[in-house]
């Protein structure tokens, strides 16, 4: 088995819904200081690669929320960032107000928020020009 080890639930909601985009299926274990998702090993190396990279841009995130904990702002992003899934499968981490961030993540949960983001991502790349009300 292949271990991946994050320290916040945010971040391991959003790499379990990329695992699920992959059509994988993982196992988690729940610890007292963290959070393990196992994979098995026997997976394609480009698989492995696209996990990997995905795994690398969430812990961008886990540094920010443990930097947001450590200066005594839990819940809040000194830097925010935003993982944005690419119909091609490219992962792209885009810079976002940490402010803004912050009051987001008040309102609507991580794996909520990466729904919205992945359904403008998608427009953005098959514009539609009628309106809603207009389509088939």
């Amino acid at each position: 088995m292949i271990e991946y080890v994050f320290f916040h639930r945010q971040a391991v909601d959003l790499f379990l819904r990329f695992l699920a985009e992959q059509g994988l299926e993982a196992e988690t274990q729940q610890h007292s200081d963290r959070l393990e998702v196992q994979l098995p090993d026997d997976l394609d190396s480009a698989l492995f690669d696209k996990i990997d990279t995905r795994y690398d841009q969430l812990m961008k995130l886990e540094a920010d929320l443990t930097d947001a904990e450590q200066s005594g702002q839990a819940g809040e992003y000194e830097t925010g960032g935003i993982v944005v899934n690419l119909t091609d499968g490219t992962t792209v981490y885009a810079d976002l107000d940490s402010q803004l961030l912050a009051r987001i993540m008040q309102v609507i949960t991580p794996g909520e928020f990466a729904v919205i983001v992945d359904a403008i991502a998608k427009a953005v790349e098959n514009r539609q020009e009628q309106p809603g009300c207009q389509r088939n």
